[in-house]
């Protein structure tokens, strides 16, 4: 399979299996209902993940001076009218032009200011801005995220109960098949989060009401982009949105396609019996395929796991029908 048609990304590699860390309880219930649970990233534990304040350029003196003074040039004739600007809200233009039509240009546009100021405040154009869909956009997103690496000693703490817990090993190719592209996620080294459109854009949708709905591609600039703080968890993410925002709940669940999972990795605390029970239970679903099993422990010189050298399993586990 190519990197191009996984990741949608040109020349981009993509990993032949990426990883799910999960306490034992979690993973039981993936393996048990053969299913995950997409998420919304209004729920993150990171308050930046998908949850940037895409209102921010508002909430700058300059950029509402940018706003204002587009509004100015508008009302006193002097901008150029985009020729997509809809009929009602060119007429509402047509009415304000009119009555800053006399006087002198100093008084006009002094009035201009004034009226500017009053209606252009981070308050008054957030209303505007979720009539554009960017809002619902956010709320309607669900991701399912992975990470191409299986020995992150800060994710097992993070995420597998202190590396008592597992992680489940998915057949990209599946996956992708099944669900559409994964993207990897950037960690930009600088501080400024993403927005899905330059200050123009918004300068000219705030004033002159143009059509501007955000798509789903906006929606990914979102949620593929995070701190640097980050970069340790070498993340992917499928993406995907939820239609109907009436059913109750911030997660969707997802049937696993057939044969997806080809491994588990127990970790250096995980209990033995626990262990096995993941195993047998993951065995069935990995259908045709081998499920591969490692057993991680502590490096005994450096700061580090690896695959232990006496591990309390065999390599492979086959999928023969009498596990099934």
């Amino acid at each position: 399979m190519s990197a191009d048609r996984t990741s949608g990304q040109p020349n981009e590699k993509v990993p032949s299996v990426l990883y799910k860390y999960a306490t034992i309880e979690t993973a039981r219930i993936i393996l048990t209902r053969n299913a995950v649970l997409w998420k919304s990233p209004l729920r993150f534990n990171d308050p930046f993940d998908g949850q940037c304040d895409l209102l921010w350029h508002l909430r700058t003196p300059e950029y509402l001076a940018r706003i204002r003074r587009l509004y100015v040039s508008a009302v006193l004739g002097e901008a150029a009218v985009p020729a997509n600007m809809p009929v009602d809200a060119r007429k509402g233009l047509a009415i304000r032009q009119a009555r800053f039509a006399t006087g002198s240009l100093a008084e006009r546009r002094h009035l201009a200011e004034l009226e500017a100021a009053a209606i252009y405040t981070a308050e008054g154009c957030a209303p505007r801005l979720d009539r554009l869909g960017v809002l619902d956009l956010q709320r309607r997103m669900r991701l399912f995220c992975l990470s191409e690496v299986n020995h992150s000693i800060l994710m097992w703490s993070h995420y597998a109960s202190q590396h008592c817990g597992v992680v489940i090993g998915f057949a990209t190719d599946i996956l992708v098949d099944a669900w559409g592209p994964v993207s990897r996620i950037q960690y930009p080294e600088g501080e400024e989060v993403p927005t899905i459109w330059t200050a123009d854009e918004w300068a000219e949708t705030t004033v002159f009401e143009v059509p501007r709905l955000a798509t789903e591609e906006d929606g990914k600039k979102l949620v593929l982009t995070k701190a640097s703080d980050w970069k340790y968890e070498r993340e992917w993410r499928f993406v995907g949105n939820e239609p109907d925002l009436s059913a109750p709940g911030d997660e969707k669940e997802r049937p696993l396609p057939k044969g997806s999972i080809c491994s588990i990795t127990l970790g250096c605390r995980t209990d033995r019996y626990r262990g096995e029970e993941i195993v047998a239970l993951a065995i069935p679903l990995s259908h045709s395929r081998s499920l591969e099993v490692k057993c991680l422990e502590r490096h005994p010189s450096k700061f580090a796991l690896r695959e232990s050298s006496r591990g309390m399993f065999e390599k492979r586990f086959d999928a023969s029908p009498m596990h099934t």
